[in-house]
C-alpha cells in the first residue's frame, strides 16, 4: 500500500518543523509528503524546501499562485496525491511515532472502509498536555464520535478522492466533505485509539467550543449552542442552508460517479443516493420551520420531531433552536 500525506500550510513557520520531524520518526515512513502552500510570506517555504532535502521519502511542493483558502489549499494537496491511503495533516500538530503504521494496521484489516479516524490529544501553543482529547471532548458536550470530521486526525482511501476531489468551491470544509461523503455510504471506521497531539492556539482555524482546552459540559455546551446561534444572527441559518449545498452537490457527484459494478461499487451509489436526499429533506423542513412565525412553529416542530426527524440532530437542543430561531 502506498501512503501518502497531504498538508495544506499557511504562513506557518512557528510550528511546522516540529510536525515535520515527526513524521521522520514513523516507525512506518510514508512514501511521499504533498504539500500545497497557500501563499506564505513568512519561511514557511524555507523550512520545507530544507526538509526536503534530507527527508528520507519524496517531498513535492506545490505553492499556490493565488490564495485558495483553507478548504481550496487542501483540495490541491490532495490532488497532487498519488497515494492509496492519504493521510490529511495540518501545520501546527505532533504526530505519535506509531500513527502511520497503527492506520495503514486497521486499513488492511478493515477494506470496504474509506475514511478513517482517530483521536488527538489536545495541548496548548506550547504543547503542554491537556489530558483532554477530540473525541472526548466532542462525548462530553452531547455529541458521537461519528459527529467529528477532523481533518488532522483522518486518512482517506483512494477510492473515496476518485469521486470526491475536486471539492465543490462552495463547500467551506474539506473535512465535513469528506467525512459526509464517507458516511453517506457506511464507510467511515473511528479507530479507538489517540495517535497525535492538536495543538491550539490563536492562530487554530477552528473556532468556538473547537479551541476551548477546558473539559466541556454538556449543560455549558447546550446553552453556548444555544446563545451563539442567537447572537449570531444568520449564522443558524446559513449552517442549514450550507448543509443543503453540501447534500446537493454530494449528490450531483455521486450520481455523475463512475462506479464499477463488478466491484460492488453500486452499493456505493444506492447508499449514497438515499443519504443524501433524506439530508436535504431533513434540513430543508427544519429551514423551512425557520421561516414561519415563531407563534406557528410548536405544532411544526413536533410534527417533525414524531416523524423522527431530530433522531439525526441533537435532539430537543435542535428542536429548541428551530424554535426560536431564524
Amino acid at each position: 500500500m502506498k501512503i501518502s500525506i497531504a498538508m495544506a500550510t499557511y504562513n506557518g513557520e512557528k510550528y511546522l518543523q516540529e510536525q515535520l520531524d515527526s513524521f521522520v520518526q514513523q516507525t512506518r515512513l510514508p512514501d511521499e509528503l504533498v504539500v500545497s502552500d497557500d501563499g506564505s510570506t513568512d519561511q514557511t517555504m524555507q523550512i520545507l524546501h530544507a526538509f526536503a532535502e534530507g527527508a528520507p521519502f519524496e517531498v513535492i511542493l506545490h505553492q499556490n499562485e493565488e490564495n485558495l483558502g483553507y478548504a481550496g489549499n487542501f483540495n490541491r494537496a490532495l490532488e497532487l496525491t498519488s497515494g492509496d491511503l492519504v493521510f490529511l495533516s495540518d501545520q501546527d500538530d505532533v504526530w505519535f511515532d506509531h500513527k502511520i503504521e497503527e492506520v495503514e494496521r486497521v486499513a488492511n484489516q478493515n477494506s470496504r472502509y474509506l475514511f478513517f479516524i482517530h483521536d488527538g490529544e489536545l495541548t496548548n501553543a506550547n504543547g503542554y498536555r491537556t489530558g483532554l482529547t477530540k473525541i472526548g471532548q466532542k462525548k462530553s458536550s452531547c455529541a458521537t464520535e461519528f459527529s467529528i470530521y477532523t481533518g488532522c486526525l483522518s486518512a482517506v482511501r483512494r477510492t473515496l478522492l476518485t469521486f470526491g476531489l475536486p471539492i465543490p468551491t462552495e463547500i467551506k470544509a474539506h473535512d465535513i466533505w469528506l467525512g459526509k461523503l464517507s458516511e453517506s455510504v457506511e464507510s467511515y471506521y473511528v479507530i479507538p485509539c489517540t495517535l497525535q497531539y492538536i495543538r491550539r492556539h490563536e492562530s487554530n482555524a477552528s473556532s468556538g467550543l473547537d479551541k476551548r482546552l477546558g473539559k466541556n459540559k454538556k449543560l455549558n455546551t447546550y446553552f453556548y449552542k444555544i446563545f451563539y446561534s442567537i447572537k449570531a444572527k444568520n449564522t443558524s441559518e446559513f449552517y442549514l442552508s450550507q448543509r443543503i449545498l453540501l447534500a446537493q452537490k454530494a449528490l450531483e457527484r455521486i450520481e455523475n460517479a463512475n462506479f464499477d459494478s463488478k466491484n460492488n461499487d453500486i452499493c456505493y451509489l444506492e447508499k449514497a443516493l438515499k443519504y443524501y436526499k433524506n439530508e436535504i429533506y431533513v434540513f430543508q423542513s427544519r429551514l423551512d420551520i425557520r421561516n414561519k412565525a415563531r407563534v406557528s412553529r410548536p405544532f411544526s416542530v413536533l410534527k417533525f420531531w414524531f416523524r423522527g426527524g431530530y433522531d439525526k440532530f441533537s435532539g430537543v437542543n435542535s428542536a429548541i433552536r428551530d424554535l426560536v430561531l431564524r
